[in-house]
């Protein structure tokens, strides 16, 4: 998958994990690799896809930062 709704989730998981990632808009391999330490982290089925659930817990975690 690519696309500018990758690289919106490519620019949550460099705010989540504090890093400069680049933002390609390619869902690859390290993609794949953060958002299943997330779903992890945040106690969803960790397969590396951002789905709905995935999103969801990608906005309440921003909703909660200050």
């Amino acid at each position: 998958s690519s696309g500018t709704r990758v690289g919106t989730v490519q620019n949550f998981l460099n705010i989540y994990n504090k890093t400069s990632n680049r933002i390609d808009n390619d869902y690859g391999a390290s993609t794949v690799k953060a958002v299943t330490a997330f779903q992890k982290a945040v106690g969803l089925k960790a397969n590396g896809e951002a789905g709905a659930s995935t999103f969801n817990k990608m906005i309440d975690w921003l909703k909660k930062q200050k």
